[in-house]
Protein backbone atom coordinates (compact mmCIF):
# COMPACT_ATOMS: atom_id res chain seq x y z
CA UNK A 1 0.00 0.00 0.00
CA UNK A 2 1.47 3.30 -1.01
CA UNK A 3 1.24 6.31 1.47
CA UNK A 4 0.23 9.06 -1.21
CA UNK A 5 -3.29 10.33 -0.89
CA UNK A 6 -4.37 12.17 -4.07
CA UNK A 7 -6.57 14.98 -3.69
CA UNK A 8 -9.48 16.36 -5.49
CA UNK A 9 -11.46 18.73 -6.30
CA UNK A 10 -15.06 18.58 -3.84
CA UNK A 11 -16.97 18.71 -7.25
CA UNK A 12 -15.10 15.84 -8.72
CA UNK A 13 -17.12 13.73 -5.92
CA UNK A 14 -20.01 12.63 -7.72
CA UNK A 15 -17.99 12.05 -11.14
CA UNK A 16 -16.26 9.78 -9.19
CA UNK A 17 -18.64 8.14 -7.20
CA UNK A 18 -20.72 6.95 -10.43
CA UNK A 19 -17.43 6.08 -12.35
CA UNK A 20 -17.51 9.47 -14.54
CA UNK A 21 -14.05 10.21 -13.54
CA UNK A 22 -11.61 6.84 -14.06
CA UNK A 23 -8.61 8.88 -14.63
CA UNK A 24 -6.43 11.63 -13.68
CA UNK A 25 -3.01 13.35 -14.69
CA UNK A 26 -0.15 14.24 -13.17
CA UNK A 27 2.97 16.59 -14.23
CA UNK A 28 6.82 15.20 -13.78
CA UNK A 29 6.83 17.09 -10.48
CA UNK A 30 3.55 16.16 -9.52
CA UNK A 31 3.70 12.19 -10.63
CA UNK A 32 3.15 9.99 -7.39
CA UNK A 33 5.42 7.20 -6.53
CA UNK A 34 2.47 4.49 -6.93
CA UNK A 35 2.34 1.46 -9.14
CA UNK A 36 -0.04 -0.77 -10.74
CA UNK A 37 -2.48 -2.79 -8.29
CA UNK A 38 -1.36 0.03 -5.46
CA UNK A 39 -4.57 1.37 -3.14
CA UNK A 40 -4.99 5.18 -2.44
CA UNK A 41 -6.87 7.26 -0.73
CA UNK A 42 -8.93 9.37 -2.54
CA UNK A 43 -9.63 12.72 -0.47
CA UNK A 44 -12.32 15.26 -2.13
CA UNK A 45 -11.15 19.30 -0.69
CA UNK A 46 -13.92 20.91 1.65
CA UNK A 47 -15.80 17.27 1.68
CA UNK A 48 -15.92 14.80 4.64
CA UNK A 49 -15.87 11.77 2.02
CA UNK A 50 -12.77 9.82 0.94
CA UNK A 51 -12.34 7.09 -1.38
CA UNK A 52 -10.29 4.39 -1.86
CA UNK A 53 -9.01 3.47 -5.18
CA UNK A 54 -6.96 0.96 -6.93
CA UNK A 55 -4.21 2.13 -9.56
CA UNK A 56 -5.11 0.24 -13.07
CA UNK A 57 -2.43 1.52 -15.52
CA UNK A 58 0.02 4.62 -15.56
CA UNK A 59 0.91 5.70 -18.64
CA UNK A 60 3.13 8.96 -20.32
CA UNK A 61 0.89 10.58 -22.48
CA UNK A 62 1.98 14.00 -24.11
CA UNK A 63 -0.06 17.10 -23.69
CA UNK A 64 -0.23 17.45 -27.32
CA UNK A 65 -1.45 14.19 -27.73
CA UNK A 66 -4.09 14.29 -25.49
CA UNK A 67 -7.95 13.30 -27.03
CA UNK A 68 -11.59 14.09 -26.32
CA UNK A 69 -11.13 9.73 -25.19
CA UNK A 70 -8.46 10.53 -22.30
CA UNK A 71 -10.46 14.02 -21.51
CA UNK A 72 -14.00 12.02 -20.39
CA UNK A 73 -12.15 9.04 -18.36
CA UNK A 74 -10.37 12.62 -16.40
CA UNK A 75 -14.02 13.89 -16.02
CA UNK A 76 -14.05 16.18 -18.71
CA UNK A 77 -16.63 16.88 -21.44
CA UNK A 78 -13.94 17.58 -24.00
CA UNK A 79 -9.56 17.79 -24.64
CA UNK A 80 -10.27 21.51 -25.17
CA UNK A 81 -11.59 21.57 -21.25
CA UNK A 82 -8.92 19.25 -19.93
CA UNK A 83 -6.10 21.59 -21.44
CA UNK A 84 -7.68 24.73 -20.09
CA UNK A 85 -7.72 23.18 -16.47
CA UNK A 86 -4.03 21.61 -16.62
CA UNK A 87 -2.76 24.77 -18.29
CA UNK A 88 -4.47 26.91 -15.05
CA UNK A 89 -2.72 25.06 -12.76
CA UNK A 90 0.52 24.79 -15.38
CA UNK A 91 0.87 27.20 -17.15
CA UNK A 92 4.41 26.17 -18.65
CA UNK A 93 2.79 23.17 -20.29
CA UNK A 94 3.43 22.87 -24.08
CA UNK A 95 2.45 20.33 -26.97
CA UNK A 96 5.82 18.34 -25.82
CA UNK A 97 5.70 18.20 -21.88
CA UNK A 98 4.62 14.68 -20.50
CA UNK A 99 2.07 13.89 -18.12
CA UNK A 100 1.73 10.64 -16.52
CA UNK A 101 -2.16 9.13 -16.93
CA UNK A 102 -3.28 7.25 -13.74
CA UNK A 103 -6.39 4.80 -14.76
CA UNK A 104 -7.99 3.97 -11.22
CA UNK A 105 -11.23 1.87 -9.90
CA UNK A 106 -12.99 3.08 -6.75
CA UNK A 107 -12.50 0.01 -4.17
CA UNK A 108 -14.50 1.82 -1.35
CA UNK A 109 -16.05 5.12 -0.18
CA UNK A 110 -16.61 6.51 3.01
CA UNK A 111 -18.30 9.31 5.39
CA UNK A 112 -16.49 10.64 8.28
CA UNK A 113 -18.69 10.29 11.13
CA UNK A 114 -18.83 13.24 13.94
CA UNK A 115 -19.77 13.37 17.51
CA UNK A 116 -22.79 14.64 17.23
Amino acid sequence: MSNHVIILPATDYEKVAVGGKIMFLRTKELKLNVKVTDWIPVVFKDLDKNMLVEILDIRLVKFGELTDRVAIKCGFDDVIQLKKCLVSKEPTLDNMSLLYAYTFEVMGTSEKVGDD
